[in-house]
């Protein structure tokens, strides 16, 4: 299984973690908020265009960690629709870049999301369009309206449920990425410091043992929390296609 052509070398400390922490849970499924290439760039200064070339180098090695660790499903956030507002030559420079590079990290044994021109409220609005207009033909009645229904309904409906989610650049947000999928599935969050050309396997070692730690701690406080958000969602639903 892979998701690249080319293979880490591990040092001898780096693979002793590798064994042990197999034996705690593996998140089946993690999202990466690829932040900071700009500022990265800036802080080493270098051009922004070259702050990518590393962003993308960066997602390959990260990748080979992932497959080696048995992480059998990724998402990443490559490009948002908001980043439609920058400068004219750094989105043309993004779209080739992206192109080139992605091809070469995908393999058809793995699955790689890649989430381009993508935000949770056009995912989550058009999910709802396509329940309204089931229910206007007829082919779904409201109390059938659930939050799996809509669930089944979004772009990631054939993915696995969202496990892990770590953004770097020491932002503690999530920027509109994933947050129906988050909350559903009581996605546990890792936030790093450094920014992502800088993300190391130490800093992918700490998020899966903070993932192994958080796991069935919060796996019990969010379910009593969902079951209050899941009658509240519902109810909107409900009342926006009534």
């Amino acid at each position: 299984m892979t998701w690249t052509r080319s293979e880490v070398q591990y040092g001898i400390l780096q693979k002793l973690c590798l064994h042990a922490i197999k034996y705690g849970p593996i998140p089946k499924h993690v999202a990466f908020i690829m932040d900071g290439n700009r500022r990265f760039a800036d802080s080493k200064m270098l051009k922004k265009s070259d702050g990518h070339l590393h962003g993308f180098t960066k997602l390959s090695e990260t990748l080979q960690w992932c497959r080696d660790i048995g992480i059998e499903e990724v998402s990443i956030f490559t490009f948002s629709i908001d980043n439609f507002n920058r400068s004219h030559e750094e989105v043309s420079f993004l779209m080739n870049l992206a192109e080139e590079k992605l091809q070469e990290l995908l393999d058809n044994k793995s699955i790689l999301n890649i989430c381009m021109a993508y935000n949770s409220r056009n995912d989550i609005t058009n999910a709802m369009e396509i329940v309204r207009l089931g229910v206007k033909e007829g082919k779904i009645i409201p109390s059938d309206i659930t939050q799996e229904l809509l669930s089944k309904c979004l772009y990631t409906r054939l993915s696995k449920p969202l496990d892990l989610l770590i953004r770097t650049s020491g932002e503690i947000r999530l920027s509109d990425f994933l947050t129906w999928q988050a909350l559903e599935n009581d996605t546990i969050y890792k936030f790093i410091n450094n920014y992502w050309p800088e993300f190391s396997w130490w800093d992918f070692l700490s998020s899966i043992i903070h993932y192994q730690m958080s796991y069935l701690q919060l796996s019990v406080s969010m379910n009593c929390i969902k079951n209050d958000n899941d009658d509240y969602i519902l109810h909107k639903l409900k009342s926006w296609i009534g």
